[in-house]
């Protein structure tokens, strides 16, 4: 390898932008750096997962340095950072709007998140931290990345942990009690990255303790829609945000939900707009939208 540059610090240690000679062939790679040898079996475990993956949406391994020290991992360069960056520079700036093509830009990375879910669900994965700061972005391709804590169900459909740090604003209420992770906890989790995604950037519960998160969504408290988020991609939101598991949507769900007419997906009924026109618009502050779609906000609320 030959280091190019830093490009930021991960889970385990350093990530850096290095160039890799295969033969006659060069790349340009990410090389993640494990600096801290008690996280070995972690690291390579990662490496392990991503090694059983290949899916345009799933970010590829092209190989692990394993003996000496510092151990690798080497995997594919994203050139447009994570997601949550991605979508948060795409934010009019103040009186202005998004341009046209943005509804269907957030479409697409919506589409590809949902098609790497598919793809891991189908092959016995849980991911267990599915967020838009774990989905890189390079040409306008997303891929799911970040695989430290993903499990393979193998023959069960329920991963039950015993203990780590718990990601609370993204997970699913039957994760954070009782460690219980599967499919339907990620569905859980990609409903908030269309939130993400369709905020421009904005975290679920940003403005909330996390201490609160668990008591509001408890009581059947979903997050409002982001102001012009179009009514389709909430509904579906509010799918993954069932607080029975066994009731959300699978994968498969999820993208034949996303895969209708482009242009009745992406509409706002003019009936469910309130008199602050601003609910509609794209990138207008988050409150504007707050009784937008208010029917489909009361859904769980107990």
């Amino acid at each position: 390898f030959r280091i190019l540059s830093h490009l930021g610090c991960g889970q385990f240690g350093s990530v850096n932008k290095a160039q890799w000679t295969n033969g006659r062939r060069q790349t340009t790679v990410a090389v993640k750096t494990l600096t801290d040898s008690a996280n070995t079996v972690k690291f390579l475990q990662e490496a392990a997962i991503m090694a059983q993956f290949r899916h345009p949406n799933i970010l590829t391994l092209h190989g692990v340095v394993s003996a000496g020290h510092p151990k690798m991992i080497v995997v594919e360069l994203m050139n447009n950072g994570d997601l949550k960056e991605y979508v948060t520079r795409m934010r009019p700036d103040p009186g202005q709007l998004v341009g046209d093509n943005v509804p269907h830009q957030l479409l697409d990375f919506s589409k590809q998140v949902a098609l790497g879910l598919h793809y891991l669900s189908c092959r016995g994965f849980v991911h267990r931290d599915l967020a838009a700061r774990n989905i890189l972005v390079s040409n306008m391709t997303c891929k799911i990345s970040d695989f430290g804590m993903s499990r393979d169900l193998a023959d069960e459909d329920i991963y039950v942990s015993h203990g780590g740090v718990i990601p609370m604003r993204w997970t699913a209420p039957e994760a954070y009690t009782h460690k219980r992770y599967s499919t339907a906890s990620d569905v859980w989790s990609y409903g908030c990255v269309l939130y993400e995604i369709w905020s421009l950037g904005h975290k679920p519960f940003e403005t909330t303790q996390i201490r609160k998160v668990c008591n509001l969504v408890s009581k059947g408290y979903r997050l409002p829609p982001p102001s012009g988020c179009p009514k389709t991609i909430y509904n579906l939101m509010i799918d993954t945000w069932h607080p029975d598991s066994s009731s959300r949507p699978q994968p498969r769900d999820v993208l034949k939900g996303l895969l209708g007419n482009v242009e009745q997906v992406l509409a706002i009924p003019p009936e469910d707009v309130p008199a602050d026109s601003q609910a509609a618009v794209l990138g207008a502050p988050l409150d504007r939208a707050s009784r937008l779609y208010q029917d489909l906000q009361n859904t769980y609320t107990v």
